[in-house]
């Protein structure tokens, strides 16, 4: 008789484990909620999770989002609509459209966007800018990811018990959870991710790969009306 409880409580504590996974996989690059401990997250985003780099590696593979080390050497070459303040440590877009390529690596500890050779630079566009940011992951050990929230810093380890929104439509990278893969021999992962800047504020460009944010892996993105 004892066995049936047993085997009610065993099947409860499955359910129980399952639950918060079944909720997590399904989340898309617009917007998620995560709930867990650090224990939990990464077991689900840890490097035991490589199977999901292996997937997100294919579709890169598959639409051609990859490129080689000259294609990087390629993406470093200042455009003329864009001016850098390197003593402000800024980027500022002088156009209603513009290219900006960003390289996601990690540094002495830190967890870092590079944009021509600016660490996590102060981005200046204008309202209904159209933005297309050319997203690489240099790292050969760890993924990454890029989004655009309104939520600002400081940013806990665990980002996503918080819920975060995407402040445009299309402005984030594939399962930002879980981030671009590494690289991969010569290969380098990349996403193109376009939006429109449409609403005048301050947002903030962001890794939502948990503890990635809260080791240093955002910058400003401020969205200037046309008169200013």
């Amino acid at each position: 008789m004892l066995r049936i409880p047993l085997l009610i409580g065993f099947a409860f504590m499955f359910v129980a484990f399952l639950a918060p996974i079944v909720m997590v996989l399904p989340l898309n690059e617009y917007s998620s909620k995560i709930i867990g401990n650090e224990v939990f997250q990464n077991i689900i985003y840890g490097k035991s999770y490589g199977r999901s780099w292996g997937i997100l590696w294919s579709i890169c593979e598959r639409e051609g989002y990859v490129i080689d080390s000259n294609g990087l050497g390629n993406l470093k070459k200042t455009p003329r609509n864009i001016v850098l303040i390197k003593g402000e440590n800024m980027v500022v877009v002088n156009a209603s459209y513009a290219e900006i390529p960003v390289f996601m690596n990690s540094e002495n500890g830190k967890y870092l966007f590079t944009i021509y050779d600016l660490k996590n630079p102060t981005i200046i566009v204008k309202k209904n800018t159209r933005l297309r940011m050319i997203v690489v992951n240099i790292d050969k050990d760890t993924p990454h990811s890029l989004a655009i929230v309104s939520n600002p810093p400081p940013y806990p380890y665990l980002i996503h018990i918080i819920h975060y929104n995407i402040a445009f439509p299309g402005a984030s990278t594939p399962k930002p959870m879980i981030g671009l893969p590494p690289v991969r021999g010569n290969n380098y992962p990349i996403w193109l991710m376009e939006f429109t800047a449409s609403s005048p504020g301050t947002y903030y460009y962001v890794s939502l790969v948990p503890g990635h944010a809260a080791r240093g892996m955002y910058g400003k993105l401020i969205v200037q009306n046309g008169n200013q």
